[in-house]
Protein backbone atom coordinates (compact mmCIF):
# COMPACT_ATOMS: atom_id res chain seq x y z
CA UNK A 1 0.00 0.00 0.00
CA UNK A 2 1.34 3.74 -0.82
CA UNK A 3 2.36 5.37 1.92
CA UNK A 4 0.64 8.91 2.42
CA UNK A 5 2.66 11.83 3.38
CA UNK A 6 1.72 15.33 3.74
CA UNK A 7 3.73 17.90 2.15
CA UNK A 8 4.30 21.34 2.41
CA UNK A 9 1.87 23.04 -0.92
CA UNK A 10 4.60 25.36 -1.61
CA UNK A 11 6.45 22.66 -2.31
CA UNK A 12 4.82 21.50 -5.17
CA UNK A 13 4.31 22.51 -8.91
CA UNK A 14 2.34 21.71 -11.56
CA UNK A 15 2.34 18.82 -13.95
CA UNK A 16 3.28 18.92 -17.59
CA UNK A 17 0.45 17.05 -18.70
CA UNK A 18 -3.34 18.20 -17.00
CA UNK A 19 -6.86 17.83 -17.39
CA UNK A 20 -8.13 20.47 -14.76
CA UNK A 21 -8.45 22.60 -17.30
CA UNK A 22 -11.55 20.97 -18.92
CA UNK A 23 -13.44 19.90 -16.06
CA UNK A 24 -17.09 20.99 -15.91
CA UNK A 25 -18.07 23.84 -13.15
CA UNK A 26 -20.26 21.58 -11.56
CA UNK A 27 -17.47 18.69 -10.80
CA UNK A 28 -14.96 21.92 -9.78
CA UNK A 29 -17.22 23.29 -7.64
CA UNK A 30 -17.46 19.56 -5.51
CA UNK A 31 -14.68 19.28 -5.31
CA UNK A 32 -13.97 22.96 -4.07
CA UNK A 33 -17.29 22.17 -1.40
CA UNK A 34 -15.42 19.00 -0.04
CA UNK A 35 -12.23 20.15 0.48
CA UNK A 36 -13.67 22.89 2.51
CA UNK A 37 -16.06 21.00 4.38
CA UNK A 38 -13.39 18.74 5.66
CA UNK A 39 -10.57 21.31 5.85
CA UNK A 40 -8.44 19.44 3.55
CA UNK A 41 -8.32 16.64 1.09
CA UNK A 42 -9.62 13.08 2.43
CA UNK A 43 -6.67 10.78 2.31
CA UNK A 44 -9.01 8.78 -0.69
CA UNK A 45 -8.08 11.58 -2.50
CA UNK A 46 -4.15 12.09 -1.93
CA UNK A 47 -2.59 13.97 -4.98
CA UNK A 48 -0.28 11.60 -6.62
CA UNK A 49 3.78 13.19 -7.27
CA UNK A 50 7.19 11.94 -7.48
CA UNK A 51 10.09 13.80 -6.04
CA UNK A 52 12.12 16.15 -8.48
CA UNK A 53 14.95 17.12 -5.82
CA UNK A 54 15.47 19.76 -3.19
CA UNK A 55 12.70 18.46 -1.33
CA UNK A 56 10.63 20.08 -4.32
CA UNK A 57 7.62 17.24 -5.92
CA UNK A 58 6.08 17.36 -9.40
CA UNK A 59 2.37 16.14 -9.53
CA UNK A 60 1.54 13.13 -11.04
CA UNK A 61 -2.07 13.36 -11.04
CA UNK A 62 -4.40 15.61 -8.74
CA UNK A 63 -3.88 18.75 -9.88
CA UNK A 64 -7.50 20.35 -9.97
CA UNK A 65 -7.45 19.17 -6.28
CA UNK A 66 -4.34 21.00 -5.59
CA UNK A 67 -4.79 24.39 -7.64
CA UNK A 68 -8.26 24.27 -5.57
CA UNK A 69 -6.43 23.16 -2.15
CA UNK A 70 -4.17 26.71 -2.51
CA UNK A 71 -7.13 28.72 -3.84
CA UNK A 72 -8.68 27.81 -0.03
CA UNK A 73 -5.49 28.23 2.04
CA UNK A 74 -4.59 24.91 2.41
CA UNK A 75 -0.96 24.87 3.30
CA UNK A 76 -0.01 21.07 2.97
CA UNK A 77 -1.55 17.78 1.16
CA UNK A 78 -1.46 14.55 1.60
CA UNK A 79 0.33 12.99 -1.34
CA UNK A 80 1.87 9.59 -2.47
CA UNK A 81 5.31 9.46 -3.78
CA UNK A 82 6.15 7.85 -6.32
CA UNK A 83 9.98 7.25 -7.98
CA UNK A 84 9.04 7.87 -11.54
CA UNK A 85 10.45 9.73 -14.66
CA UNK A 86 9.01 12.48 -15.98
CA UNK A 87 7.98 10.50 -18.78
CA UNK A 88 6.80 7.73 -16.54
CA UNK A 89 4.45 10.18 -14.43
CA UNK A 90 2.99 11.00 -17.51
CA UNK A 91 2.04 7.18 -18.92
CA UNK A 92 0.76 6.95 -14.79
CA UNK A 93 -1.06 10.32 -15.41
CA UNK A 94 -2.91 8.64 -18.55
CA UNK A 95 -3.68 5.11 -16.45
CA UNK A 96 -5.20 6.69 -13.68
CA UNK A 97 -7.55 8.42 -15.63
CA UNK A 98 -8.72 6.44 -18.51
CA UNK A 99 -11.85 5.57 -16.89
CA UNK A 100 -12.83 9.24 -15.74
CA UNK A 101 -13.04 11.67 -18.98
CA UNK A 102 -9.62 11.49 -20.74
CA UNK A 103 -10.40 13.08 -23.54
CA UNK A 104 -8.74 13.14 -26.66
CA UNK A 105 -7.07 16.18 -26.61
CA UNK A 106 -5.40 15.21 -22.90
CA UNK A 107 -4.25 12.54 -24.60
CA UNK A 108 -2.69 14.20 -27.68
CA UNK A 109 -1.58 16.96 -25.19
CA UNK A 110 -0.05 13.53 -23.26
CA UNK A 111 1.80 12.60 -27.23
CA UNK A 112 3.06 15.91 -27.55
CA UNK A 113 5.25 16.20 -24.32
CA UNK A 114 6.43 12.85 -25.27
CA UNK A 115 7.22 13.84 -28.94
CA UNK A 116 8.93 16.82 -27.85
CA UNK A 117 11.79 15.08 -26.08
CA UNK A 118 10.20 13.73 -22.57
CA UNK A 119 10.53 10.58 -23.70
CA UNK A 120 12.55 10.53 -26.79
CA UNK A 121 11.44 12.27 -29.75
CA UNK A 122 10.45 10.10 -32.67
CA UNK A 123 10.97 7.02 -30.63
CA UNK A 124 7.93 4.30 -31.94
CA UNK A 125 8.09 2.22 -28.48
CA UNK A 126 7.02 5.50 -26.68
CA UNK A 127 3.93 6.30 -29.26
CA UNK A 128 3.12 2.33 -29.07
CA UNK A 129 3.35 2.76 -25.21
CA UNK A 130 1.40 5.33 -24.86
CA UNK A 131 -1.43 3.50 -27.49
CA UNK A 132 -1.39 0.42 -24.91
CA UNK A 133 -2.13 2.89 -22.12
CA UNK A 134 -4.96 4.80 -23.68
CA UNK A 135 -6.33 1.93 -25.48
CA UNK A 136 -6.06 4.42 -29.16
CA UNK A 137 -4.99 3.09 -32.62
CA UNK A 138 -1.48 4.99 -33.42
CA UNK A 139 -4.23 6.72 -36.57
CA UNK A 140 -6.21 8.06 -34.14
CA UNK A 141 -3.29 8.88 -31.76
CA UNK A 142 -1.34 11.23 -34.26
CA UNK A 143 -4.79 13.51 -35.25
CA UNK A 144 -4.65 14.33 -31.30
CA UNK A 145 -1.47 15.27 -31.27
CA UNK A 146 -2.15 17.36 -34.08
CA UNK A 147 -5.24 18.77 -32.65
CA UNK A 148 -3.11 19.16 -29.16
CA UNK A 149 -0.36 21.30 -31.53
CA UNK A 150 -3.16 24.23 -32.03
CA UNK A 151 -4.39 23.96 -28.78
CA UNK A 152 -1.46 24.69 -27.66
CA UNK A 153 -0.39 27.64 -29.81
CA UNK A 154 -4.19 29.28 -29.11
CA UNK A 155 -4.87 28.53 -25.34
CA UNK A 156 -3.51 31.71 -24.18
CA UNK A 157 -6.61 33.45 -25.87
CA UNK A 158 -9.11 31.28 -24.46
CA UNK A 159 -11.86 31.46 -21.70
CA UNK A 160 -12.52 28.15 -19.63
CA UNK A 161 -15.81 27.29 -21.29
CA UNK A 162 -14.11 27.61 -24.26
CA UNK A 163 -10.94 24.91 -23.01
CA UNK A 164 -13.52 22.77 -22.12
CA UNK A 165 -15.72 22.81 -25.36
CA UNK A 166 -12.16 22.12 -27.33
CA UNK A 167 -11.40 19.24 -25.18
CA UNK A 168 -14.16 17.27 -26.93
CA UNK A 169 -13.57 18.66 -30.30
CA UNK A 170 -10.50 17.21 -31.14
CA UNK A 171 -11.85 15.61 -34.57
CA UNK A 172 -13.17 19.30 -35.93
CA UNK A 173 -9.36 20.75 -34.87
CA UNK A 174 -7.78 18.21 -36.47
CA UNK A 175 -9.65 19.66 -40.12
CA UNK A 176 -6.86 22.79 -39.79
CA UNK A 177 -3.89 21.03 -38.57
CA UNK A 178 -2.34 21.67 -42.09
CA UNK A 179 -3.06 25.72 -42.04
CA UNK A 180 -1.07 28.79 -41.58
CA UNK A 181 -0.96 28.68 -37.78
CA UNK A 182 -1.98 32.32 -37.60
CA UNK A 183 -5.33 31.04 -38.88
CA UNK A 184 -5.54 28.76 -35.63
CA UNK A 185 -7.17 30.66 -33.50
CA UNK A 186 -10.14 32.50 -35.11
CA UNK A 187 -10.77 28.83 -36.41
CA UNK A 188 -10.48 27.23 -32.50
CA UNK A 189 -12.71 30.03 -31.40
CA UNK A 190 -15.42 29.50 -33.86
CA UNK A 191 -14.78 25.92 -33.20
CA UNK A 192 -15.24 26.13 -29.07
CA UNK A 193 -18.74 28.58 -29.21
CA UNK A 194 -20.36 27.11 -32.63
CA UNK A 195 -21.82 23.73 -34.11
CA UNK A 196 -22.25 25.19 -37.55
CA UNK A 197 -20.53 22.84 -40.08
CA UNK A 198 -20.73 24.62 -43.01
CA UNK A 199 -19.99 27.62 -42.07
CA UNK A 200 -16.74 25.89 -40.92
CA UNK A 201 -16.23 24.41 -44.25
CA UNK A 202 -16.98 27.02 -46.15
CA UNK A 203 -14.18 29.18 -44.36
CA UNK A 204 -11.81 25.98 -44.74
CA UNK A 205 -12.44 26.28 -48.32
CA UNK A 206 -11.54 29.74 -48.63
CA UNK A 207 -8.21 28.91 -47.18
CA UNK A 208 -7.50 26.30 -49.76
CA UNK A 209 -8.40 28.58 -52.39
CA UNK A 210 -6.64 31.59 -51.62
CA UNK A 211 -3.48 29.66 -51.19
CA UNK A 212 -3.84 28.61 -54.51
CA UNK A 213 -4.09 31.99 -56.41
CA UNK A 214 -0.78 33.07 -56.93
CA UNK A 215 1.05 35.59 -54.99
CA UNK A 216 -1.35 35.12 -52.70
CA UNK A 217 1.26 35.85 -49.52
CA UNK A 218 2.34 39.78 -51.13
CA UNK A 219 -1.58 40.57 -50.59
CA UNK A 220 -1.63 38.58 -47.48
CA UNK A 221 1.20 40.54 -45.96
CA UNK A 222 -0.08 43.23 -47.59
CA UNK A 223 -3.49 44.29 -46.45
CA UNK A 224 -5.51 41.11 -45.79
CA UNK A 225 -3.73 38.45 -43.13
CA UNK A 226 -5.40 34.92 -43.26
CA UNK A 227 -6.56 35.80 -39.21
CA UNK A 228 -8.48 38.60 -40.63
CA UNK A 229 -9.54 36.35 -43.27
CA UNK A 230 -10.86 33.68 -41.08
CA UNK A 231 -12.47 35.79 -38.69
CA UNK A 232 -14.37 37.96 -41.56
CA UNK A 233 -15.47 34.80 -42.79
CA UNK A 234 -16.75 32.70 -40.16
CA UNK A 235 -18.81 36.00 -39.13
CA UNK A 236 -20.66 36.05 -43.08
CA UNK A 237 -18.63 39.08 -43.79
CA UNK A 238 -16.28 38.00 -46.49
CA UNK A 239 -15.35 35.01 -48.86
CA UNK A 240 -13.85 32.82 -51.95
CA UNK A 241 -16.21 35.36 -54.04
CA UNK A 242 -14.72 38.08 -53.37
CA UNK A 243 -11.46 37.53 -52.02
CA UNK A 244 -10.27 35.29 -55.08
CA UNK A 245 -11.52 38.16 -58.21
CA UNK A 246 -9.60 40.27 -55.99
CA UNK A 247 -6.39 39.26 -55.71
CA UNK A 248 -6.53 37.97 -59.16
CA UNK A 249 -7.10 41.61 -60.20
CA UNK A 250 -4.67 42.70 -57.99
CA UNK A 251 -1.88 40.61 -60.05
CA UNK A 252 -3.40 41.42 -62.85
CA UNK A 253 -2.08 45.31 -62.07
CA UNK A 254 1.26 44.85 -61.25
CA UNK A 255 1.79 42.57 -63.89
CA UNK A 256 0.65 45.37 -66.32
CA UNK A 257 2.52 48.08 -64.06
CA UNK A 258 5.56 46.79 -64.28
CA UNK A 259 5.61 45.78 -68.06
CA UNK A 260 4.64 49.14 -68.54
CA UNK A 261 8.25 50.26 -66.45
CA UNK A 262 5.31 51.41 -64.15
CA UNK A 263 6.75 49.69 -61.48
CA UNK A 264 7.20 52.88 -59.01
CA UNK A 265 3.80 53.22 -58.75
CA UNK A 266 3.07 49.46 -56.91
CA UNK A 267 4.03 50.87 -53.45
CA UNK A 268 1.05 53.47 -53.83
CA UNK A 269 -1.34 50.70 -54.61
CA UNK A 270 -0.46 48.41 -51.62
CA UNK A 271 -0.61 52.51 -49.41
CA UNK A 272 -4.04 52.85 -50.92
CA UNK A 273 -4.86 49.16 -49.79
CA UNK A 274 -4.17 49.52 -45.97
CA UNK A 275 -6.15 52.41 -46.15
CA UNK A 276 -9.34 51.74 -48.26
CA UNK A 277 -9.52 48.35 -48.35
CA UNK A 278 -11.96 47.36 -45.33
CA UNK A 279 -14.67 50.08 -43.59
CA UNK A 280 -16.57 49.20 -40.50
CA UNK A 281 -20.15 50.30 -40.53
CA UNK A 282 -22.32 49.86 -37.61
CA UNK A 283 -20.03 47.63 -35.58
CA UNK A 284 -19.36 45.15 -39.33
CA UNK A 285 -16.54 44.91 -40.83
CA UNK A 286 -16.99 45.14 -44.59
CA UNK A 287 -14.18 44.13 -47.16
CA UNK A 288 -14.29 46.85 -49.73
CA UNK A 289 -13.77 44.32 -53.03
CA UNK A 290 -15.22 46.25 -55.49
CA UNK A 291 -13.31 49.73 -54.57
CA UNK A 292 -9.88 47.53 -54.46
CA UNK A 293 -11.50 46.14 -58.14
CA UNK A 294 -12.33 49.45 -59.92
CA UNK A 295 -9.50 51.22 -58.58
CA UNK A 296 -6.95 48.31 -59.57
CA UNK A 297 -8.87 49.24 -63.46
CA UNK A 298 -8.97 52.75 -62.81
CA UNK A 299 -4.68 52.57 -62.73
CA UNK A 300 -4.74 50.80 -65.43
CA UNK A 301 -7.09 53.35 -67.48
CA UNK A 302 -9.31 50.58 -68.73
CA UNK A 303 -12.93 50.42 -66.07
CA UNK A 304 -15.43 51.61 -68.29
CA UNK A 305 -17.66 52.12 -64.85
CA UNK A 306 -20.43 49.86 -66.53
CA UNK A 307 -20.68 48.68 -62.39
CA UNK A 308 -21.82 52.02 -61.25
CA UNK A 309 -25.34 51.13 -63.06
CA UNK A 310 -25.36 47.83 -60.49
CA UNK A 311 -26.55 48.35 -57.14
CA UNK A 312 -27.62 47.12 -53.78
CA UNK A 313 -30.93 48.94 -52.83
CA UNK A 314 -34.22 48.40 -53.35
CA UNK A 315 -35.75 47.70 -56.25
CA UNK A 316 -38.40 50.30 -56.65
CA UNK A 317 -36.16 53.07 -55.71
CA UNK A 318 -34.02 51.78 -58.08
CA UNK A 319 -36.60 51.98 -60.73
CA UNK A 320 -37.44 55.83 -59.60
CA UNK A 321 -33.42 57.20 -60.15
CA UNK A 322 -33.96 56.01 -63.57
CA UNK A 323 -34.40 58.82 -66.67
CA UNK A 324 -37.99 59.09 -68.04
CA UNK A 325 -38.03 57.49 -70.46
CA UNK A 326 -34.64 56.19 -70.95
CA UNK A 327 -35.12 52.15 -71.19
CA UNK A 328 -35.99 49.80 -74.48
CA UNK A 329 -36.48 46.67 -72.31
CA UNK A 330 -36.82 45.40 -68.37
CA UNK A 331 -36.41 41.60 -68.30
CA UNK A 332 -36.82 40.82 -64.35
CA UNK A 333 -37.59 38.13 -62.37
CA UNK A 334 -39.32 39.56 -58.78
CA UNK A 335 -40.15 37.51 -56.46
CA UNK A 336 -43.07 35.24 -57.24
CA UNK A 337 -44.63 35.21 -53.08
CA UNK A 338 -44.39 31.38 -53.05
CA UNK A 339 -42.05 31.14 -49.70
CA UNK A 340 -39.77 29.43 -51.97
CA UNK A 341 -37.26 27.17 -49.54
CA UNK A 342 -34.21 25.67 -52.33
CA UNK A 343 -33.84 22.55 -51.22
CA UNK A 344 -30.86 22.30 -54.32
CA UNK A 345 -28.34 24.86 -52.97
CA UNK A 346 -27.37 24.98 -49.29
CA UNK A 347 -26.39 27.89 -47.64
CA UNK A 348 -27.80 30.70 -49.84
CA UNK A 349 -30.26 33.66 -48.22
CA UNK A 350 -33.94 33.72 -48.23
CA UNK A 351 -35.27 35.48 -50.51
CA UNK A 352 -36.23 38.58 -49.87
CA UNK A 353 -40.02 39.94 -50.19
CA UNK A 354 -41.33 36.20 -51.40
CA UNK A 355 -44.10 36.39 -49.01
CA UNK A 356 -47.76 36.80 -51.15
CA UNK A 357 -48.68 40.04 -49.79
CA UNK A 358 -45.50 41.63 -50.39
CA UNK A 359 -44.83 40.23 -53.26
CA UNK A 360 -47.59 41.32 -55.29
CA UNK A 361 -47.05 45.01 -53.75
CA UNK A 362 -43.54 44.64 -55.46
CA UNK A 363 -45.26 43.84 -58.72
CA UNK A 364 -47.51 46.67 -58.40
CA UNK A 365 -45.04 49.14 -57.56
CA UNK A 366 -42.90 47.90 -59.79
CA UNK A 367 -45.26 48.40 -63.14
CA UNK A 368 -46.69 51.97 -61.25
CA UNK A 369 -42.88 53.39 -61.03
CA UNK A 370 -41.66 51.59 -64.44
CA UNK A 371 -44.28 52.86 -67.10
CA UNK A 372 -42.64 56.52 -67.27
CA UNK A 373 -39.23 54.78 -67.19
CA UNK A 374 -39.97 52.89 -70.76
CA UNK A 375 -39.58 54.15 -74.20
CA UNK A 376 -42.26 54.62 -76.07
CA UNK A 377 -41.94 51.49 -78.03
CA UNK A 378 -40.77 49.12 -75.26
CA UNK A 379 -40.63 45.84 -73.30
CA UNK A 380 -41.54 44.32 -70.40
CA UNK A 381 -40.44 41.09 -69.69
CA UNK A 382 -41.54 39.48 -66.42
CA UNK A 383 -41.56 35.95 -64.95
CA UNK A 384 -44.38 35.21 -62.22
CA UNK A 385 -45.96 31.92 -60.46
CA UNK A 386 -49.27 31.00 -61.90
CA UNK A 387 -50.72 31.55 -58.93
CA UNK A 388 -50.62 35.12 -59.19
CA UNK A 389 -51.75 35.55 -63.22
CA UNK A 390 -54.42 37.75 -61.89
CA UNK A 391 -53.12 40.64 -59.36
CA UNK A 392 -49.95 40.59 -61.77
CA UNK A 393 -51.54 41.27 -65.18
CA UNK A 394 -53.68 43.70 -63.34
CA UNK A 395 -50.78 45.67 -61.63
CA UNK A 396 -49.50 45.94 -65.36
CA UNK A 397 -52.56 46.46 -67.36
CA UNK A 398 -53.61 49.39 -64.72
CA UNK A 399 -50.40 51.30 -64.97
CA UNK A 400 -50.92 51.37 -68.97
CA UNK A 401 -48.84 48.41 -70.03
CA UNK A 402 -50.93 46.59 -72.78
CA UNK A 403 -50.45 42.53 -72.19
CA UNK A 404 -48.49 41.12 -75.74
CA UNK A 405 -48.09 37.33 -74.69
CA UNK A 406 -46.78 34.90 -72.59
CA UNK A 407 -44.18 32.43 -72.49
CA UNK A 408 -42.89 29.43 -71.11
CA UNK A 409 -39.91 27.62 -70.11
CA UNK A 410 -39.60 23.78 -69.67
CA UNK A 411 -37.29 22.77 -67.34
CA UNK A 412 -35.66 19.13 -67.29
CA UNK A 413 -37.19 18.58 -63.62
CA UNK A 414 -40.41 19.34 -61.51
CA UNK A 415 -40.18 22.54 -59.65
CA UNK A 416 -41.53 22.40 -55.68
CA UNK A 417 -45.36 22.57 -54.83
CA UNK A 418 -48.18 20.64 -53.81
CA UNK A 419 -47.11 17.10 -54.47
CA UNK A 420 -50.09 15.72 -53.46
CA UNK A 421 -53.55 17.53 -55.06
CA UNK A 422 -51.38 18.74 -57.83
CA UNK A 423 -49.49 18.06 -60.92
CA UNK A 424 -45.87 17.95 -61.07
CA UNK A 425 -44.72 21.25 -62.58
CA UNK A 426 -41.73 21.52 -64.94
CA UNK A 427 -42.51 25.40 -66.65
CA UNK A 428 -41.82 28.41 -65.39
CA UNK A 429 -43.57 31.10 -67.28
CA UNK A 430 -43.22 34.92 -67.87
CA UNK A 431 -45.66 37.32 -69.17
CA UNK A 432 -44.57 40.48 -72.07
CA UNK A 433 -46.04 43.59 -71.31
CA UNK A 434 -45.53 46.25 -73.62
CA UNK A 435 -45.83 50.08 -73.92
CA UNK A 436 -46.74 51.61 -77.48
CA UNK A 437 -46.13 49.31 -80.19
CA UNK A 438 -42.58 48.10 -80.16
CA UNK A 439 -41.49 45.06 -82.32
CA UNK A 440 -40.39 41.69 -82.07
CA UNK A 441 -37.15 41.13 -83.56
CA UNK A 442 -36.67 37.70 -84.00
CA UNK A 443 -38.54 34.66 -84.68
CA UNK A 444 -38.50 33.39 -81.12
CA UNK A 445 -41.01 30.69 -80.40
CA UNK A 446 -43.19 31.49 -77.28
CA UNK A 447 -41.64 28.52 -75.51
CA UNK A 448 -38.41 27.84 -74.24
CA UNK A 449 -37.14 24.25 -73.84
CA UNK A 450 -33.58 24.21 -71.56
CA UNK A 451 -32.50 22.54 -68.63
CA UNK A 452 -32.10 23.81 -65.10
CA UNK A 453 -28.55 25.77 -64.87
CA UNK A 454 -25.84 23.48 -63.35
CA UNK A 455 -23.74 25.02 -60.19
CA UNK A 456 -26.73 27.97 -59.76
CA UNK A 457 -25.48 30.79 -57.69
CA UNK A 458 -29.11 31.98 -57.27
CA UNK A 459 -32.17 29.19 -56.51
CA UNK A 460 -34.18 30.95 -59.06
CA UNK A 461 -31.40 31.43 -61.63
CA UNK A 462 -32.49 31.12 -65.24
CA UNK A 463 -30.71 29.83 -68.07
CA UNK A 464 -28.43 32.53 -69.57
CA UNK A 465 -28.49 30.92 -73.14
CA UNK A 466 -32.93 31.56 -72.94
CA UNK A 467 -31.94 35.11 -71.75
CA UNK A 468 -30.04 36.12 -74.65
CA UNK A 469 -33.00 34.91 -77.08
CA UNK A 470 -35.15 36.73 -75.45
CA UNK A 471 -32.83 39.93 -75.37
CA UNK A 472 -32.19 39.45 -79.16
CA UNK A 473 -36.04 39.97 -79.27
CA UNK A 474 -36.69 43.14 -77.33
CA UNK A 475 -33.85 45.06 -77.99
CA UNK A 476 -30.90 45.92 -80.63
CA UNK A 477 -26.98 46.78 -79.59
CA UNK A 478 -26.41 49.96 -77.44
CA UNK A 479 -30.23 49.68 -76.27
CA UNK A 480 -30.43 50.66 -72.41
CA UNK A 481 -31.66 47.21 -70.58
CA UNK A 482 -33.20 47.09 -66.89
CA UNK A 483 -33.23 44.06 -64.21
CA UNK A 484 -34.36 45.69 -60.92
CA UNK A 485 -34.40 42.13 -59.29
CA UNK A 486 -30.64 40.84 -60.59
CA UNK A 487 -30.57 38.14 -57.67
CA UNK A 488 -27.55 35.84 -59.59
CA UNK A 489 -27.41 38.85 -62.55
CA UNK A 490 -27.80 36.25 -65.05
CA UNK A 491 -30.14 38.59 -67.03
CA UNK A 492 -28.20 41.50 -67.19
CA UNK A 493 -25.26 39.29 -67.86
CA UNK A 494 -26.89 38.10 -71.02
CA UNK A 495 -27.01 41.71 -71.65
CA UNK A 496 -23.54 42.20 -71.71
CA UNK A 497 -22.84 39.22 -73.81
CA UNK A 498 -25.29 40.64 -76.52
CA UNK A 499 -23.63 44.43 -76.50
CA UNK A 500 -26.43 46.03 -74.56
CA UNK A 501 -26.36 48.72 -71.99
CA UNK A 502 -27.42 47.50 -68.29
CA UNK A 503 -28.51 48.90 -64.98
CA UNK A 504 -29.93 46.50 -62.13
CA UNK A 505 -30.35 46.55 -58.52
CA UNK A 506 -30.61 43.79 -56.00
CA UNK A 507 -31.51 44.22 -52.45
CA UNK A 508 -29.65 40.90 -50.97
CA UNK A 509 -26.18 42.34 -50.04
CA UNK A 510 -25.15 37.99 -50.21
CA UNK A 511 -26.66 38.21 -53.79
CA UNK A 512 -25.47 41.44 -55.39
CA UNK A 513 -21.87 40.32 -54.27
CA UNK A 514 -22.41 36.81 -56.10
CA UNK A 515 -24.12 39.00 -59.08
CA UNK A 516 -21.13 41.61 -58.90
CA UNK A 517 -18.70 39.11 -59.73
CA UNK A 518 -20.73 37.26 -61.89
CA UNK A 519 -21.13 40.19 -64.14
CA UNK A 520 -17.61 42.19 -63.74
CA UNK A 521 -14.78 39.41 -62.83
CA UNK A 522 -13.15 38.17 -65.87
CA UNK A 523 -12.36 34.42 -64.92
CA UNK A 524 -16.01 32.87 -64.40
CA UNK A 525 -14.33 30.54 -62.24
CA UNK A 526 -13.99 33.72 -59.58
CA UNK A 527 -17.78 33.43 -58.98
CA UNK A 528 -19.07 31.92 -55.85
CA UNK A 529 -22.42 30.73 -54.56
CA UNK A 530 -22.97 33.57 -51.51
CA UNK A 531 -22.05 33.69 -48.30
Amino acid sequence: MNQIRMINIENISAPPCDRSDFYEEHIINKIRKDIEENGNLDLSHAIIVREIGNNQYQIVNGNLRYILAKKIGIEKLPCIVKNISETDGIYEFLSENTQHELTPLVVGLAGLLIENGLGGRGNVSDRTRLCRCTGIDKGSLSKYISAATIYKHVENNLNCDEKRSLARKCSVLCKIKNFPNETWFSFAKYIANNTDAEKLTKSINLVKTVESIENNQVWRDCFFPFSKMVEMSLKDQTGEMTIKPTFRELNKTVEVLMESGRGDEINDLKQWLNENAFRVQGGRTFFNFRQIINHCRDILNVNNHTDKNFVNCDAIEFVKSLADESVTACISDPPFGINFHDIGISNTSPIVNDIPEQAMKLYENLAKNLYAKMKKNSYVVVFYSPKFIVPVVTAFVNAQFTLSDQMTWVKNGHGQGNLISSPLNKCEHFFIFKKGNPVWLTGAYNCFVYPVPSNRLHPMQKPIEMIESIVDAVSSPNDLIIDPFCGSGTILKACLNKNRLIAGAEIDENFYNTAYCNLFCDDESNVAVAI
